[in-house]
């Protein structure tokens, strides 16, 4: 006969750590998006208003200190805007 109690406990002592990484994981795939996403709005400033990395990122957080939003969000937004733009008839 098997022991149960030994059992899950073993389980639990191999089965936490795969679970605590796999959150660790899902947490560093966001964090790399929202990067990801940021440094793709710097570019569009940098393109659009002839500025800097610095001065684009400066300008990032300047609008989500004032938006009181987060630098993602800021981001998304300019990206949005970006894409509003481009899809905008032509006169």
């Amino acid at each position: 006969m098997i022991d149960e109690p030994s059992n899950q406990s073993t389980c639990d002592s191999l089965c936490k750590p795969i679970i605590e990484l796999t959150g660790e994981l899902e947490s560093l795939k966001n964090e790399l998006r929202e990067r990801q996403l940021i440094e793709k709005a710097k570019g569009v400033l940098i393109r659009s208003k002839g500025v800097s990395e610095q001065e684009a990122s400066a300008m990032l957080q300047s609008f989500m200190v004032q938006q009181n939003k987060s630098l993602s969000e800021a981001a998304n937004i300019v990206l949005l805007g970006e894409k509003m733009l481009n899809q905008a008839p032509q006169k």
